[in-house]
């Protein structure tokens, strides 16, 4: 059977709801990761060499896959979509910071989902066959191809394993300080 290096229509649906579950991770991370760094720093004094620098890489990345999620789920034809939600006051950072490793776990899933479905879901047949002389004479836009978006979303997970990998690095030298 002809086989293309494309997702099937119903592959990209599920990927772009996928991605735009996972953007909602993404945005809590980037508005959360600068309040546990200043309640660490403003309020509990915790030196700024310690645990903040990790924070704030999390962060920055967390931006960095915002940006990358909304750029594949337009090239996957979808529309990024999330919501915004309201922040609340942090009582305690340690108990946040061990919240937010759950949503890094979470956003890991979806990642992984999403490179599952991609690796599932591929045009074949005369489907295939179509696309391809669509594509050699010029008439597909910037087409995205199944093989990128796989080594994509296996790049985000691998980011999201380090980023559990960082949390749980920052949730003990937390309880170490606590305890000292």
């Amino acid at each position: 059977m002809f086989e293309v290096d494309r997702i099937t229509e119903d592959g990209k649906k599920a990927i772009v709801g996928l991605l735009n579950e996972a953007m909602g991770t993404e945005y809590s991370h980037i508005v959360n990761y600068p309040r546990f760094i200043d309640h660490l720093i403003n309020i509990d004094k915790m030196p700024e060499g310690s645990i903040p620098p990790s924070l704030e890489h999390l962060g920055k990345d967390s931006v960095r896959h915002l940006g990358e999620t909304i750029k594949l789920i337009e090239k996957l034809g979808g529309k990024p979509q999330w919501e915004i939600v309201i922040v609340a006051r942090l009582p305690d950072p340690r108990y946040e910071i061990s919240k937010q490793m759950k949503k890094e776990e979470l956003s890991l899933s979806l990642w992984r989902q999403a490179k599952s479905v991609a690796e599932q879901s591929q045009v074949k047949g005369l489907g295939g066959i179509l696309w391809s002389i669509r594509a050699l004479r010029g008439l597909l836009d910037e087409a995205v191809g199944r093989n990128d978006v796989i080594r994509i979303l296996g790049e985000m997970a691998k980011d999201e394993e380090h980023h559990i990998m960082l949390l749980q690095d920052a949730i003990s030298a937390l309880n170490i300080q606590t305890r000292e």
